[in-house]
């Protein structure tokens, strides 16, 4: 599964918001992960994947108004 993902806090600071929920996401060994300058990439197993986008998008909302836009694609486009 690939996932494309942009996130956008509400909030001035927005950049220091943005590396920490891309370090959270990097913490999965087994996910592949790509960036670049309005997106990250992930792939991997949706068995891995869907969860940890759960706990990491769960935790931003907890820290402050955030936005997320997703792209969901059944198979691996990092390989």
């Amino acid at each position: 599964m690939t996932v494309e993902i942009s996130m956008y806090p509400l909030t001035e600071a927005y950049e220091p918001a943005i590396g920490a929920f891309i370090e959270k996401l990097r913490t999965e060994p087994r996910l592949a992960i790509e960036t670049n300058s309005t997106s990250t990439r992930l792939s991997g197993e949706s068995e891995v994947l869907i969860p940890l986008l759960h706990r990491a998008c769960a935790e931003a909302w907890e820290e402050r108004q955030t936005v997320f836009s997703m792209k969901w694609l059944r198979g691996d486009l990092l390989s």
